[in-house]
């Protein structure tokens, strides 16, 4: 029987061995797929080439599909980086690994703060009582939700999204609701990550996140290639896998610069989401996602 105790140990026999780079001992299958900012690797190869120790994390897991999704702050010693992982057990081996990294490469547009994440609040924590849980296909609605607002704000098809209006979000790290937006050029200095919402607050004043999307901060942008596939039904916790891209999408333009590619993780209460947390990695437009999507 799948446990969460039974994936737990693949995670962090997992982890053991990335902060060690040595690999030989994770149990994977004969045919196993692993990936990294959507391109197809082995495993021992990618970013992650030097010894990294573990600062913090968050993780759930799906028992009924055997799965297992963390995001986790990691240290190499000189920096810290935004790590996202997602197995699949069958057999008691691995054969799926995806993974997202951000090192916090300058001059890439993309939120970037991972010593803002020193503990993982009690949303992601709780053991929902079985008669108060959302099923499976309401979280999924309720993330779907989420990325339909995204998609129609600033228009007149806009649908609020069911999110708290105390909900906080952390994008990297980066605290991005409740509170006056960062300098980010105070923490890395001017050669570092820029991020500046295409339509933000005029005043840049604090405003939740709710407000975000009526205010159609990401108006303009399309959610592509979303999947759902790790749900924690205990913990009422969704994760979804997106590519953002603008109104002219450059798929097809291997020229085009990196976009964000996200894992985005859901903390939803009887069907509304109470804090969000995302891992977001620079990926060019014209990589493919090596995953099947989910039709919805």
């Amino acid at each position: 029987m799948c446990t969460r105790e039974y994936l737990k140990g693949f995670v962090d026999n997992y982890m053991q061995a990335l902060e060690k780079r040595d690999f030989p001992g994770v149990p994977v299958s004969a045919s196993y797929k692993y990936s990294e900012n959507c391109a197809l690797i082995s495993l021992g190869d990618g970013i992650l080439t030097f010894k990294v120790k573990e600062r913090v994390r968050l993780e759930i897991y799906d028992v009924k599909t055997g799965q297992a999704a963390i995001q986790s702050v990691l240290d190499d010693g000189e920096r810290l980086i935004m790590f996202f992982l997602r197995l699949k057990i069958h057999d008691d081996k691995i054969t799926e690994i995806e993974t997202l990294v951000n090192t916090g490469a300058k001059g890439v547009p993309i939120p970037f703060d991972p010593a803002n994440i020193k503990e993982i609040s009690d949303h992601w924590k709780r053991s929902i009582r079985p008669a108060e849980r959302d099923s499976r296909f309401k979280l999924m609605d309720v993330a779907d939700g989420y990325w339909r607002a995204m998609e129609t704000e600033g228009t007149a098809d806009y649908v609020r999204p069911a999110i708290l209006p105390d909900a906080e979000r952390y994008e990297n790290g980066m605290h991005t609701t409740n509170e006056v937006m960062p300098d980010l050029s105070e923490l890395f200095g001017k050669d570092g990550p820029v991020f500046t919402p295409a339509y933000p607050f005029p005043d840049n004043s604090p405003h939740t996140a709710l407000q975000d999307f009526d205010h159609g901060v990401w108006r303009g942008t399309l959610v592509k290639d979303r999947r759902y596939p790790v749900i924690d039904e205990e913990r009422g916790i969704i994760v979804s896998l997106a590519r953002f891209a603008g109104k002219e999408d450059q798929s097809n333009n291997p020229d085009a610069g990196p976009a964000p590619y996200v894992a985005e993780f859901f903390a939803v209460t009887r069907g509304w989401i109470r804090e969000v947390h995302v891992v977001i990695a620079p990926v060019k437009p014209s990589v493919p996602t090596p995953w099947p999507i989910d039709v919805w």
